[in-house]
């Protein structure tokens, strides 16, 4: 299947994940994603870096494989007045009320549940990209 955001312009995600599988994996999908360029980040800091630095349209964080160190990140983003506007998109194994309230109230859009839902993802991405347009899935020819 080929997947398409419907998106007026190329967006830039930046994808910060310690797991250096999940991170290829991620890679992978998105290169059947037109308008979309994945950036990956396999160290934390590495990516509070490059969120500062390049400014991307949205953030991708996985908290199921270091939730400490992901929130660590999160809070760190989510405070600095260069990149708290960035949308921020996270997955989790496993949530609570707790957890989903404390990453609401650091801005993240989404939570995203593990394992990992394609069709889930793009909606939350669409949603942060361009609002109110919809996902566009077609077998590929």
């Amino acid at each position: 299947k080929a997947l398409t955001l419907d998106i007026d312009q190329p967006k830039k995600i930046l994808f910060i994940e310690t797991n250096a599988t999940n991170a290829r994996l991620m890679v992978k999908l998105f290169q059947h994603i037109d308008n979309i360029h994945l950036d990956v980040a396999e160290e934390a800091l590495l990516g509070v870096y490059k969120a500062r630095t390049q400014k991307p349209d949205v953030l991708l964080l996985d908290l199921a494989a270091n939730e400490r160190e992901a929130m660590d990140v999160i809070e760190i983003l989510a405070t600095d007045p260069d990149t708290r506007a960035i949308p921020k998109l996270a997955f989790v194994g496993v949530s609570d009320q707790a957890l989903e309230r404390r990453l609401e109230e650091l801005g993240v859009a989404s939570l995203l549940t593990k394992p990992l839902n394609i069709e889930q993802l793009m909606v939350a991405l669409q949603k942060v990209l361009q609002p109110g347009a919809e996902v566009k899935d077609e077998l590929a020819e």
